[in-house]
């Protein structure tokens, strides 16, 4: 999803391990968000609209890819984010199979690396702090159910 509002081959995250395969980086590309569609149609937009200004809203139940692409389009000044704090899941995991067993088969799910934004910040919980802080409040709650019911 970055891809889409990044330049290509900035960085969108990374990540870091005990092992070398484990320690990535992940760069903006096409590829990324045109999932084999064919024709990139956003090469073809004009370069104002490449830069209009954006917003991200997030909070505390913002989290995984939604916090790396918060984190992308913060660091590289693409987006301003909004909200409250993200719930900080930045861990990479790893399914290891332990048994093969057709009948009766098993796997842990380990912990293998952490995910880091460009700028090298650690997203495990500590989240996507945002650059303005804007909170729910009791008001705009009930206000926002009243809007949501069925009539």
């Amino acid at each position: 999803m970055s891809a889409a509002f990044l330049p290509p081959k900035a960085l969108v995250v990374s990540t870091d391990g005990r092992t070398d395969e484990n320690r990535r980086k992940f760069l903006a590309s096409p590829e990324d968000y045109l999932r084999g569609r064919g024709e990139d149609m956003l090469a073809k937009l004009p370069p104002q609209i490449r830069s209009v200004p954006m917003t991200v809203l997030i909070n505390g139940a913002s989290a995984s890819a939604s916090e790396i692409v918060a984190g992308a389009l913060q660091d590289h000044k693409r987006a301003t984010v909004i909200g409250t704090q993200s719930f900080g899941k930045g861990s990479v995991q790893t399914i290891i199979p332990l048994r093969m067993d057709r009948e009766n088969p098993a796997a842990i799910k380990l912990t293998t690396a952490r995910y880091y934004t460009p700028s090298g910040r650690s997203i495990q919980a500590k989240g996507i702090v945002p650059d303005l802080t804007v909170e729910d409040t009791p008001k705009a709650t009930s206000r926002a159910s009243t809007c949501a019911r069925p009539t």
